[in-house]
């Protein structure tokens, strides 16, 4: 199971990234702002939620194909054709779309933990970090932005475990499989009713120690990044 998250994971990223910027920028010009001006959290969340809308019929066929090959084996050409036939590729995808607009607790954190640094490091943002795409950070240093990224992917994780067990639960169903429980609801109370808190947690400990390295870089990166580029586009000779 390990191809597909391999070979769209970078892809996913980077779509998913650019709608929440895209999707920033038009809301703060709907709202008479500026996008490179500080953006009130609402539309960071809402901007989040957006792209976790956009990029859910991507990641749930992908998730649900790599559950199914680490459960039960198989290539990913052939796994991905026999759920298309049997009408079970998409199964769990509410679930998955709860998910993926959650993320927006994952932006908001970090938004708000770049300000809360930067604040206690006394650095107000600039005209040009803000302009270079940074109006959310200052001009925090990069180890600023790790620690926000690491801090925020807790405390995401933390909140939204128990809908990635459910969605999890769903996506793992086999082959042929058609029932009750791919209903979020229901597959939620079948799990309270093993175990209560403790089953809808379990397996948090792993994830918690992989969550804050992992995006102690993606965010950052992104920031970076997407700063660049903006440089890089501003210094181009306007075309006659």
């Amino acid at each position: 199971g390990w191809f597909g998250p391999v070979a769209t994971a970078g892809l996913i990223q980077s779509i998913n990234l650019g709608l929440y910027e895209n999707f920033r920028r038009q809301m703060c010009a709907g709202t008479g702002r500026r996008h490179d001006e500080s953006t009130p959290l609402a539309i960071v969340a809402a901007s989040a939620a957006c792209a976790g809308v956009c990029i859910a019929p991507i990641t749930c066929p992908q998730q649900r194909v790599k559950i199914v090959q680490q459960l039960r084996g198989g290539s990913f050409g052939p796994t991905t054709r026999a759920l298309w036939r049997e009408g079970t590729l998409f199964r769990g995808f509410s679930a998955n779309l709860l998910f993926e607009c959650a993320r927006s607790i994952y932006m908001m954190s970090y938004v708000s933990a770049k300000r809360g640094l930067q604040a206690m490091l006394d650095q107000p943002p600039t005209v040009s970090a803000a302009r270079s795409g940074r109006a959310d950070g200052g001009a925090l240093p990069l180890w600023c932005r790790v620690l926000a990224g690491a801090a925020a992917n807790v405390v995401t994780w933390a909140v939204i475990y128990p809908l990635d067990v459910v969605k999890t639960v769903q996506q793992s169903a086999p082959l042929g499989s058609r029932g009750a429980d791919s209903r979020v609801l229901h597959c939620a109370r079948e799990l309270w009713r093993e175990g209560g808190v403790r089953r809808l947690y379990r397996g948090i400990s792993y994830t918690l120690l992989r969550a804050g390295p992992v995006a102690g870089v993606l965010l950052p990166l992104f920031d970076v990044s997407l700063a660049a580029l903006e440089r890089i586009s501003s210094a181009r000779p306007a075309r006659r």
